[in-house]
């Protein structure tokens, strides 16, 4: 691992020294509380500002489901279902597992007003 500190880049998910100035400088070992993890890639997913104006748009259909995540109300979305209905939804915890609540169809519930009822669902942080 200190070969590949030495190159300028880490392996996702293994400790990096904090001071990363030169690091072929530091010692062959080093204490945890000096370090950062390298974050794990996420996955690529769809994410775009949800408004009034995306959901109006002709999103592509596909043989399945699936969904648009808000980029800036974490677990807020917008499901889109093969027979190209559109449906706004909140992600949420609840006792350990995760739950999808649907806050009503795009065409029939303004953005605005179903980010708004997202919002006090979510839980604070």
């Amino acid at each position: 691992m200190l070969g590949l500190l030495g190159s300028g880049h880490a392996v996702e998910g293994h400790l990096v020294p904090a001071n990363d100035r030169n690091s072929a400088t530091f010692a062959p070992s080093f204490d945890i509380a000096d370090a950062h993890m390298v974050p794990k890639r996420r996955k690529p997913g769809r994410r775009a500002l949800l408004d009034g104006n995306f959901a109006r748009r002709k999103l592509p259909l596909r043989e399945t489901e699936y969904c648009i995540w808000d980029t800036e109300l974490a677990g807020f979305g917008l499901r889109v279902r093969p027979t190209g209905n559109t449906y706004w939804f909140v992600r949420l915890r609840h006792r350990g597992k995760h739950r999808r609540i649907t806050l009503g169809r795009s065409d029939e519930l303004a953005a605005e007003l179903a980010r708004a009822q997202a919002h006090p669902l979510r839980p604070p942080v």
